[in-house]
């Protein structure tokens, strides 16, 4: 439901980041204001909805949209297969730390 205005966001203003970014902000904002005012009536506490209510934390995309120069990155064999090593090994490193700090339950 969310992603639906983002796709027509980045849709429409392809090529022009400053009104990418500037919808995206606004975007991000009206959906912060919806969960402060859905933690306010429910009374619910604001970290706890703003902590499954966190749509809005897409605002964190900014900054890499304008780090974005339009090329593909370096075509190598060793780029191409180190994320398909890096994702599942630190998936397997913060299962390792839960069960060292937390313990199995």
């Amino acid at each position: 439901m969310y992603l639906f205005p983002v796709l027509l966001i980045f849709y429409f203003g392809y090529g022009k980041l400053n009104i990418q970014a500037s919808a995206i902000a606004l975007f991000c904002i009206l959906l912060l204001s919806k969960a402060v005012y859905t933690a306010y009536v429910t009374g619910s506490g604001l970290f706890s909805t703003l902590t499954f209510s966190n749509e809005w934390m897409m605002i964190a995309i900014i900054p890499l949209l304008y780090l974005y120069n339009g090329q593909r990155g370096r075509k190598s064999r060793f780029n191409k297969y180190l994320f398909y090593v890096i994702y599942p090994i630190h998936l397997w490193i913060l299962m390792i730390m839960r069960f060292i700090l937390i313990g199995q339950s």
